[in-house]
Parts: structure tokens; C-alpha cells; sequence
């Protein structure tokens, strides 16, 4: 999910004093209603695609539920599809990903702990971290794929309170990343630069010079302002 914004002031915390064993029975009995959001942030079926992509975008939300007149579920309308419909449209003409990527890197090197990579990923609400030593792309860590070695580990010895930290311990950025195959040059077209994030299921792509030197790094959102004809120029990577 490209939201990571989830949180709720119903879940218990450990703040609250409560031992490991007390905060994960009281997590066990916690419902969706408990924590869903209301109102509900929705569309209707004939709303134009760009309005509901602002919407996520303000709201940085992953997905809409879309609703007929009557207030009945019609389906959902998530950030993928919109994406999907306009890597599909021939008209598009944004130009190079160097237009448009984020310049403002989080990177983390081989050596740094996995667990220290998650919660960057965590306290900076990004998806996807470079793996660099000196200027050169090594890698690249995705945060579903600490989402995934989190969950196998907890598969086999149980759920805990503070997962990251327990799983992901004796691991390093190097052992989790992926090979540096997922990147985009800065004279891509940056329609291809969707085109390569969607095939590859990813949030986010490094965008490197010939010889290998991280640039920058090129996100959904960036795409999403690019789908709406707003510019990223400089800032800091956001999503």
C-alpha cells in the first residue's frame, strides 16, 4: 500500500505501560471497526480519474472505496489503476526522469543493520532506500521486502512486539537488497520509468549516470505530481 499514514489513536502503545504479553493479547482484540476511518473518503464511479489521484495525493492514501448514489460499494479505485490507465495512454508526453526525480536521497550502505534500514524506512515514510558505497549504487532495499523477511521469521517463531528489531537482527542492508538492476538512467523517458516501477512492483527506482553514480531517486509520487502537470524540481523524497 502506498499509504503508510495508518495509524490510530485507538491501538494500544507499550507507552501505556502495558507488558509485551498484555500489549499483543490487547492488539489480538482489536476489530476493524475499532479503527476504521469514518467518514470515509470516497469516489463516485463517474469521477474524473485526475480528481481521485489529487485526492490520494493530499490525503496520501493508497486506495478509494467507489460508491454509487445510494451509498452502495461499487468496487475500489486503488493508486496501481490510475497508474496502469496512464502508462496505457498514448497521449502522454512528460519528457526525462531528470525533469522530474527527486533529488534529496535517504541511502543507507551495505553495512548498515536491517533493522536500522526499517525504521528509516518507518520515521521517514519511505518505501524504498539506495544502497550505496561512496557515490555508486550497490543495491536497492524495498520496504516490502523487510515486510516480507519480517513475516517469514514471524511465521515460524510466532508473532512479538517490536518485529523489526527481533527478526531483522544479525541481518544487513546487503543481505535483503536487491541486485542494482531496478534502476532508470536520467535521459529515460519517464512514462518508461512508470512503465519499469509497475512491471517490477516497486514504489520507487535510483536514478543513476553511466558510470553508476546515484543521482537521485525517482517515486510514485513523483509520477503522481508528473500525472497531474506539477513540478518536483529539488525537494526531499516523499514517498
Amino acid at each position: 500500500d502506498w499509504s503508510s499514514d495508518v495509524c490510530s489513536s485507538d491501538l494500544p502503545t507499550l507507552s501505556e505501560g502495558l507488558t509485551p504479553w498484555a500489549f499483543t493479547d490487547r492488539v489480538g482484540r482489536v476489530r476493524a471497526r475499532d479503527i476504521m476511518r469514518h467518514p470515509v473518503l470516497t469516489v463516485t464511479p463517474d469521477a474524473a480519474l485526475t480528481a481521485a489521484l489529487r485526492l490520494m495525493l493530499d490525503r496520501r492514501v493508497g486506495g478509494l472505496p467507489v460508491v454509487d448514489e445510494d451509498g452502495e460499494l461499487r468496487g475500489m479505485l486503488t493508486l496501481t489503476d490510475i497508474l496502469r490507465a496512464e502508462g496505457r495512454a498514448a497521449r502522454l508526453h512528460w519528457g526525462a526522469v531528470d525533469q522530474h526525480m527527486t533529488r534529496g536521497v535517504v541511502t543507507v550502505t551495505p553495512g548498515t543493520p536491517a533493522s536500522e534500514a526499517a525504521a528509516t524506512l518507518k520515521v521517514t515514510r519511505l518505501h524504498v532506500l539506495p544502497v550505496v558505497q561512496g557515490t555508486q549504487l550497490r543495491g536497492v532495499l524495498h520496504e516490502k521486502d523487510l515486510t516480507a523477511a519480517v513475516d517469514r521469521a514471524g511465521a515460524t517463531h510466532g508473532p512479538t512486539v517490536l518485529a523489526d528489531q527481533f527478526f531483522l537482527s544479525g541481518l544487513m542492508a546487503a543481505d535483503l537488497m536487491r541486485p542494482p538492476t531496478g534502476y532508470v538512467t536520467e535521459s529515460v523517458p519517464m512514462r518508461d520509468a512508470l512503465t519499469r516501477m509497475l512491471d517490477l512492483d516497486v514504489h520507487g527506482l535510483p536514478v543513476i549516470t553511466e558510470d553508476g553514480d546515484l543521482l537521485g531517486v525517482v517515486t510514485i509520487s513523483d509520477v503522481i505530481r508528473t500525472v497531474l502537470g506539477e513540478s518536483v524540481g529539488t525537494g526531499n523524497v516523499t514517498a
